[in-house]
């Protein structure tokens, strides 16, 4: 298929705190496949701030980065506070004749409070345009469910599912995004809330627990063979 004949969209997986994309990144940690080619675009220069995201395995037939994250996890106890955090950045471009449109984070975890004790998930996705006319968005990250979760009393545990996502097309304003630099940051925080409570969330959620995936327009999948999106589930 000529390139030219297709624009496509963008959507990714990730967490955190605001950054300034108009800064070079912090020194990180490079990914282990830190540059490559994907379904209809190429990467460059991934790295982790701390190292926890991992290095991502490409997926759906090539529009996928899946994150296994490893000792990503914020664990609490006897009236302390803990958080943890990492940011990944990489660059992003398209082939010839192609667009990014939308860019989705999704992320998933476990949480578990046992007596008086909160947990929480925070993060966000920022874009910063690589070239002219260097336009940028902040987008935050969004719980399922009402965050910090808290707890006073006995013992509670359950999953949590957030997403983070921008759609580009919104602010073109008749000029595609074609390069992209996209930095995802993510802070797990536990809080004991006094002695002999212990409060815990990870992300550790069997299946997909970060998934950053580059979707196609509508009908473009099938003129890639994907044939379908991966489905990011939570066992529950």
């Amino acid at each position: 298929m000529n390139h030219a004949s297709r624009w496509f969209a963008v959507a990714g997986v990730v967490l955190g705190a605001s950054v300034s994309l108009a800064q070079s990144p912090p020194p990180g940690i490079p990914w282990a496949n830190s540059s490559g080619n994907g379904a209809f675009f190429s990467w460059e220069n991934g790295q982790n701030q701390n190292g926890l995201f991992g290095s991502p395995i490409l997926s759906g037939g090539g529009t996928t980065f899946v994150f296994f994250p490893n000792g990503y996890t914020a664990s609490a106890s006897n009236g302390n506070t803990v958080t943890t955090s990492d940011r990944f950045d990489v660059d992003l471009h398209a082939f010839d004749g192609y667009k990014f449109t939308q860019i989705r984070v999704d992320t998933f975890g476990d949480y578990s409070i046992t007596g008086a004790g909160s947990v929480e998930v925070n993060g966000s996705l920022d874009l910063n345009e690589l070239g002219s006319p260097n336009r940028s968005t902040h987008n935050v990250l969004i719980a399922d469910q009402p965050m910090p979760i808290v707890n006073t009393t006995g013992a509670i545990g359950g999953q949590f599912q957030s997403t983070s996502q921008r759609n580009l097309e919104l602010i073109e304003g008749g000029m595609p995004f074609t390069g992209l630099h996209l930095a995802f940051s993510n802070n797990l925080v536990s809080i004991s809330f006094g002695a002999g409570g212990t409060a815990v969330i990870s992300k550790t959620v069997v299946g997909f627990p970060i998934a950053v995936t580059i979707i196609p327009e509508p009908g473009a999948l099938a003129l890639l063979g994907v044939g379908g999106m991966i489905m990011l589930r939570r066992r529950r």
